[in-house]
């Protein structure tokens, strides 16, 4: 069974209305961000954190891979504050590889072609969630 792409499974529910956080459609293991400009200003730092299952996460900004993980179980948080700009103007795309279990390479053909079979492969985005840390001066 692989969950990987499978249109039928579920997508990432959208922002509330007015959320500086927008998405497209998620296909289970990827998923594209837009980020309005605003969600930078005045703050300290911008995690975005990332529920997934799978073997890695990647995270993308106009092709360019700028963050990898290795799955844990833990979510993942991805400090946005050094790429804001480039976030503000081009957006982020996520993917998750496979975590494959069962796995092994079949050469019984008799003409020496090998392909990979794999009983299961597992690769989903549960959530995403941004989380804005902003510094507030106070008087004692």
């Amino acid at each position: 069974m692989s969950t990987v792409n499978k249109d039928s499974d579920g997508a990432l529910k959208r922002p509330v209305v007015g959320s500086p956080l927008t998405s497209t459609k998620v296909v289970n293991a990827r998923a594209v961000l837009k980020f309005a400009p605003e969600i930078f200003a005045d703050a300290k730092q911008v995690l975005l954190k990332v529920d997934y299952e799978g073997d890695v996460g990647y995270a993308f900004i106009e092709g360019e891979m700028f963050h990898d993980n290795f799955c844990n179980g833990a979510a993942r948080e991805i400090d946005l504050m050094p790429h804001k700009e480039k976030l503000s103007e081009y957006g982020m795309y996520l993917y998750v590889s496979p975590r494959k279990t069962g796995a092994y390479v079949d050469n019984t053909s008799a003409m020496a072609a090998r392909h990979e079979v794999v009983k299961e492969q597992v690769a989903r985005i549960d959530s995403v969630e941004l989380e804005v840390i902003k510094r507030i001066e106070m008087e004692l």
